[in-house]
């Protein structure tokens, strides 16, 4: 059954929300393929992942809501996809304002300022808050309460500070400013409640794997193959999630390269994620995991092979 399929079986308002939510969300990555410069095949690549992925979430998000409007999972994951979709959009308009065509596109700095913050929406909750809540929709316990409650109030707070500081994009022109940025004091506040959302990622993150970890110990045999669909599409989004946010910044050449390949590694896996999470809620096909996840190990060490090779022979050029 196709989405439109999906979506006519739920209720009328519900329905409304589903089709205009997911048609904003057809139309802002319409947009942003558009509008975007394209300076390579990185940038082509990077394009299609981001549309991808922004679809995929609010694709899978709009079949679940429809088939099980009570579990918060497909809430989320509708909700994330349209927050991607609009960041996306925005970001390919901000872009071809400033670049391709300076002057001609009206508020081109809230264009900037819906880009640079609509991630933070977008990405936390698909890895912290996720986690926290599949395949159930509710939490493993009741202690759990309080890393649900941390992860949500740091979703707000690194959602708040991206949308009031300056512009740290490269590229813009001076001209362009954040309209509503705090200045003086206030942005030191700002930097505290940042590196404070930082080590409250750092310390919630391990607790949210954990957290997989005791369903699948506690969980009967169906919540164990949902959770293998859930970890095998995580398992493409946390590790080079975590070289990237190591290796942003350094800026010098194999260094540079990996942290760009970590991004789009990240951005597949965000695309995977919600179609996972989809078939092992509505039960699709879920014994079919095992042999996927096989594969995935077997293809897995011979790119880690190969991606090793690459980086020894570049250094070894580099050296001579």
């Amino acid at each position: 059954m196709t989405l439109l399929g999906f979506v006519r079986q739920a209720a009328r308002p519900r329905r409304l929300v589903l089709a205009t939510g997911w048609a904003v969300a057809v139309l802002s990555v319409a947009v942003g393929f558009v509008t975007t410069p394209v300076g390579g095949l990185t940038d082509v690549v990077s394009n299609a992942l981001q549309g991808v992925a922004a679809m995929s979430a609010a694709s899978a998000g709009a079949v679940l809501v429809a088939r099980v409007p009570r579990h918060p999972v497909g809430w989320i994951l509708f909700t994330c996809g349209l927050v991607g979709a609009a960041g996306f959009g925005a970001t390919g308009l901000a872009e071809y304002g400033v670049i391709v065509a300076p002057g001609r596109i009206p508020g081109v700095e809230w264009l900037v300022w819906i880009s640079t913050w609509s991630w933070s929406p977008y990405l936390i909750p698909m890895v912290w808050l996720l986690p926290l809540l599949f395949p159930t929709g509710r939490l493993p316990s009741p202690r759990w309460r309080p890393v649900a409650i941390v992860i949500v109030l740091c979703i707000i707070a690194e959602t708040v500070c991206n949308a009031l500081s300056p512009f740290t994009r490269t590229g813009l022109p001076a001209s362009v400013v954040n309209p509503i940025q705090v200045t003086g004091p206030g942005a030191g506040v700002l930097t505290i409640v940042n590196l404070i959302v930082l080590g409250c990622g750092i310390v919630t993150l391990p607790a949210v794997a954990w957290s997989v970890v005791m369903r699948y110990r506690r969980g009967s045999p169906l919540e164990r193959q949902q959770l293998k669909w859930f970890v095998a599409a995580l398992g493409w989004v946390v590790p080079p999630l975590l070289v990237g946010l190591f290796l942003t910044g350094t800026y010098s050449g194999i260094l540079d390269l990996i942290a760009t390949i970590a991004w789009q590694a990240v951005v597949l896996g965000l695309a995977l994620l919600p179609l996972a999470i989809g078939i092992a809620v509505l039960r699709y096909r879920l014994y079919e995991i095992d042999r996927l996840i096989s594969r995935t190990i077997a293809y897995g060490l011979l790119t880690l092979l190969l991606g090793s090779l690459f980086v020894a022979v570049i250094l070894a050029l580099q050296a001579l």
